[in-house]
């Protein structure tokens, strides 16, 4: 078998590219010209943008070249007004839509670690378009999303997200489906002239800190035994039933 000689280091036509959190010394992978092997787990979005943005110019001595920063600062600065020549684009398709997409409860996340973080849910339950006056059917046509198997489970999540219905509800309005032709529910054209597309997120979630009141140690609560507490209470709690039944036998025993 024949040994492939490595390319020369002034033979910029054939330039490799490696991966963002590739290790050639550990990797295992074999590097040919034009073709990239790395790990299993590395990513596609990661072999995506280490394709589309980084180039591995040091390795054939371009690293100090100007010309080569120059050449990867255009096809950054090309990206980026792509992807906001895409947006404009959306902007314009979905008008007088928000950009964000449709109005998202506020819900917790999932397992005991993540449940006291708050996130936006899949789509407002149905039990809460009730208790916010909304159909279930007109949700959709006006920018709420509807999730049908989610449940309230607390009553501050339902008013939570009633409120929020609410304040969207105030703020929202309606262009007619055809210039010119009004039906019930639809905006005044007064207001329909001074509107504008909202971009971005609109009615943010807001994660509030809970703040810590800080209070000065007593003696009292120096002395304060909270286990023998536990204790005790755990005690009252098993004889409840035994005593009040002595005490009603006693009652009777009186009257008599």
């Amino acid at each position: 078998m024949g040994v492939v000689p490595p390319s020369p280091p002034d033979d910029r036509s054939k330039k490799k590219v490696k991966f963002r959190n590739e290790n050639s010394e550990s990797s295992g992978g074999n590097e040919e010209s034009g073709k990239i092997t790395g790990d299993s787990h590395v990513s596609f979005k990661d072999k995506l943008m280490a394709v589309r943005v980084e180039t591995a110019f040091e390795e054939i001595g371009m690293d100090d070249d100007p010309r080569c920063v120059e050449v990867a600062m255009q096809i950054l600065e090309k990206l980026v007004a792509e992807a906001d020549l895409a947006r404009q684009k959306k902007a314009v398709k979905i008008f007088p839509r928000p950009t964000a997409g449709p109005l998202r409860p506020i819900v917790h996340g999932q397992t005991l670690k993540y449940n006291m973080k708050l996130r936006a849910g899949r789509g407002f339950s149905l039990e809460e378009l009730k208790a916010a006056g909304i159909p279930k059917k007109l949700a959709p046509t006006i920018g709420i999303a509807v999730d049908h198997r989610r449940k309230n489970r607390s009553l501050e999540g339902l008013q939570a997200n009633v409120q929020r219905l609410k304040t969207y509800k105030a703020k929202l309005v309606v262009f007619p489906r055809r210039a010119g032709k009004f039906k019930a529910g639809d905006s005044a054209p007064e207001e329909l002239a001074t509107t504008t597309q909202v971009q971005g997120q609109f009615l943010p979630i807001v994660r509030v800190k809970p703040s810590v009141e800080l209070v000065k140690v007593t003696e009292e609560m120096k002395s304060f035994k909270a286990y023998d507490k536990l204790r005790v209470e755990r005690m009252n709690k098993r004889h409840a039933g035994a005593r009040m039944k002595k005490a009603a036998e006693a009652e009777k025993e009186e009257k008599k």
